[in-house]
C-alpha cells in the first residue's frame, strides 16, 4: 500500500493562465495542501481549447510554471511539478494545436490528457467520444480521457469504456468524486470504473482553494478498502511513473 507518494495527474495548480490559481501564492497553498493529502507529485493540466473558452498561450504557462517551479522548490523541496495540459478535443484542431506547439502534452511525452464538453445538459454523446478517444489512439499520440466517469451520456453504455481501454485509451478519474462527490451517479460510475480495473490514472482537478480543492486520501482510501492493492498502487502511482517514462501502459 502507498502512503504519502501519491500522483495527481490532473490539476489547475498554474497560476494565471485559466479559470485555475489566481495567483502564484494561491498555487503555494493549494500544492501545500496536496502535500498534506499524500500527494508528492503534481501535474499543472490548464484548459487549452478555445471552443471551450480558453487559450492560453504556451509562452505564458511556460513562464509561470518556471516561476511556480522554482518558488515550489525552496518551500516544498519534496514536490515533484510537471506540465501538461488539458485538451479540449475538438475535431480536426485538437492535434493540430499540439503538433504546431500550441498546446502541451504531459511532460513532453506522447501522452496527451483530453476533455469533452459536459456543461449542465449539454454533454456529448458517449459514442462520439469512444470514437473520437480510439482516432487519436491510432495516430501514435497516447490519449487519456480527463474525468472519464463525469461523461452522463456513458450510463447504460458502459461497455464503451472497455472498447477504449481495449484500444490504447487510458481513463482518469477524480479521488473527490470517488468518496465526496454529491452527484450519486457520478460517484458510482467513478467506483464502478475503479472496481472494474478500468481506470488507468487519478487526479485532483483541482482548480481554487474555495473550488475544487486538491483531495486525495479518502478516495485512496476507498479504493484502498474496494480494489486489489496492486491495482491501486498503479493508479495512485505507478502508471503516472510509466507516464513520466514515456512507457505505454497496458489496458486493463
Amino acid at each position: 500500500m502507498i502512503q504519502d507518494n501519491y500522483t495527481d495527474i490532473h490539476s489547475h495548480v498554474l497560476f494565471g493562465v485559466e479559470d485555475g490559481a489566481r495567483g502564484i501564492d494561491e498555487s503555494m497553498q493549494m500544492l501545500k495542501t496536496a502535500r498534506d493529502e499524500g500527494i508528492r507529485t503534481v501535474f499543472a493540466t490548464p484548459h487549452n481549447g478555445i471552443e471551450n473558452g480558453y487559450e492560453p498561450s504556451a509562452s505564458l504557462i511556460r513562464e509561470n510554471f518556471r516561476a511556480l517551479q522554482q518558488r515550489a522548490a525552496l518551500e516544498l523541496p519534496d514536490m515533484r511539478l510537471y506540465l501538461g495540459s488539458e485538451l479540449y478535443c475538438a475535431p480536426d484542431q485538437v492535434l493540430k494545436r499540439v503538433d504546431r506547439g500550441l498546446a502541451l502534452p504531459m511532460a513532453g511525452t506522447k501522452y496527451l490528457l483530453l476533455e469533452f464538453l459536459e456543461w449542465g445538459d449539454h454533454q456529448e454523446t458517449a459514442e462520439h467520444i469512444t470514437r473520437s478517444m480510439l482516432a487519436i489512439a491510432k495516430t501514435g499520440w497516447l490519449p487519456i480521457l480527463a474525468h472519464a466517469h463525469r461523461y452522463k451520456d456513458f450510463a447504460g453504455k458502459q461497455s464503451l469504456y472497455r472498447d477504449m481501454s481495449a484500444g490504447g485509451v487510458c481513463l482518469q478519474i477524480n479521488a473527490y468524486d470517488l468518496s465526496d462527490r454529491p452527484d450519486d451517479w457520478t460517484r458510482e460510475n467513478a467506483r464502478w470504473l475503479a472496481a472494474q480495473g478500468l481506470a488507468h490514472f487519478i487526479g485532483t482537478d483541482a482548480h481554487r482553494m474555495d473550488h475544487r480543492r486538491p483531495v486525495m486520501r479518502f478516495g485512496v482510501r476507498w479504493l484502498y478498502e474496494h480494489c486489489d492493492e496492486a491495482y491501486v498502487d498503479a493508479l495512485v502511482h505507478g502508471n503516472a511513473e510509466r507516464l513520466i517514462r514515456g512507457e505505454r501502459i497496458t489496458p486493463a
